[in-house]
């Protein structure tokens, strides 16, 4: 109930902000059948077209870190008019354009480490609670990955590791105190 209620003032919260990119979305469909591309949302689908070109270029190992951008800056240029900036603004093709196939399987890995810290069979009251905080944690982080909100930005890294340690001290602490009868 409680994560309802939060999820609910969450939804309430950011619905001016989501208004917005949905009209913001429609001026950028209308742009884009016109061939311009440089709004927000149109620039960041020609950035994820050309970095996932750029990942299939060197898909095992990608372009490097420091090269994920650069690899791609000169098509971006010519199809916005405006440079990508330092990430593609979706956290997966950044992550395969700079890293490969190897970069996403540790990028997935870390997303799905809170709730591989509470897998097996206990179905009590706290490891439920704990699961679910582990799927809220995983699910925010997935969806901000596909604007590029995390892993690349200080306080979300920090956010993440903190809940994520969180998870895990309760997690310790529940095993260490023994079943509950």
């Amino acid at each position: 109930a409680i994560s309802i209620v939060v999820l609910a003032a969450a939804v309430l919260v950011s619905l001016p902000v989501f208004n917005w990119r949905l009209v913001q979305l429609k001026d950028d469909f209308s742009s884009m059948q016109k061939g311009q591309l440089t709004r927000s949302i149109g620039s960041r689908l020609v950035m994820w077209e050309e970095g996932f070109e750029a990942f299939l270029e060197k898909p095992w190992f990608g372009h490097g870190y420091n090269l994920r951008t650069k690899t791609v800056r000169e098509d971006v240029i010519r199809r916005t008019g405006d440079e990508p900036g330092s990430h593609l603004h979706n956290g997966f093709v950044t992550d395969l354009t700079g890293n490969g196939l190897a970069g996403i399987a540790t990028h997935l890995a870390v997303l799905l480490s809170p709730l591989l810290i509470l897998r097996g069979r206990d179905f009590s009251a706290d490891i439920r609670i704990q699961r679910h905080a582990a799927a809220v944690v995983v699910v925010t982080y997935v969806i901000t990955d596909m604007t590029n909100l995390t892993f690349g930005h200080d306080i979300l890294d920090c956010w993440f590791v903190f809940f994520l340690a969180v998870i895990a001290s309760l997690r310790i602490n529940l095993n260490a105190s023994g079943p509950k009868h």
